[in-house]
């Protein structure tokens, strides 16, 4: 009856703009039971430095903070003197596209569109 911590990212987003969505679960296990589970939740913007994150997290960052991608967020979030909104486009899957979820016990699973 040995209690278990673990922590492991299941599910992993991409906003609009490129924004990484990460969501951490951690769960207290006994003899394979969940007795107990906490979400966690962090992004990383484009441009951002995701030289800490696990392997995975590493991978979709690598693959979805473009040059472009960069420079669009940084155009989107630069402030403005008035109140247009800001008019960005950004080549590649949109956020409907791309959806990463590694929660399934078997391993990683991404799902993207053909």
């Amino acid at each position: 009856m040995a209690l278990e911590k673990i922590s492991v990212v299941d599910q992993i987003e991409i906003t609009e703009l490129r924004v990484v969505q990460v969501r951490t679960a951690t769960r207290i296990t006994e003899d394979g039971q969940v007795l107990a589970r906490q979400l966690n939740r962090h992004t990383i913007a484009p441009g951002q430095d995701y030289a800490n994150e696990q392997e995975l997290v590493k991978a979709v960052c690598a693959a979805i903070h473009t040059p472009a991608a960069i420079q669009a967020y940084r155009e989107a979030t630069a402030p403005r003197k008035d109140d247009t909104p800001a008019q960005v486009q950004v080549s590649g899957p949109s956020a409907a596209e791309v959806r990463i979820s590694s929660e399934l016990a078997t391993g990683n699973r991404v799902v993207l569109p053909l």
